[in-house]
């Protein structure tokens, strides 16, 4: 089977662009991003970062802190 050559200009424009780490993430399944993502967030955690979100002030929502 052979590759469209379009196709293949498109891949090598896009890996121009966005560069080998990029391309790796992109041609990753959904499933396979979700487990390479695990240790990302671990170590985001890790580095004193939260996974609570930042309050939205601008949603009908939101209630000021008493």
């Amino acid at each position: 089977m052979q590759s469209d050559p379009q196709e293949t200009a498109v891949i090598g424009q896009l890996a121009d662009a966005v560069g080998d780490e990029w391309m790796e993430w992109y041609r990753m399944t959904p499933a396979e991003r979700w487990q390479a993502a695990g240790p990302l967030w671990e170590a985001y955690v890790a580095m004193g970062g939260s996974l609570d979100p930042e309050p939205d002030t601008q949603s009908p929502f939101y209630v000021l802190p008493a």
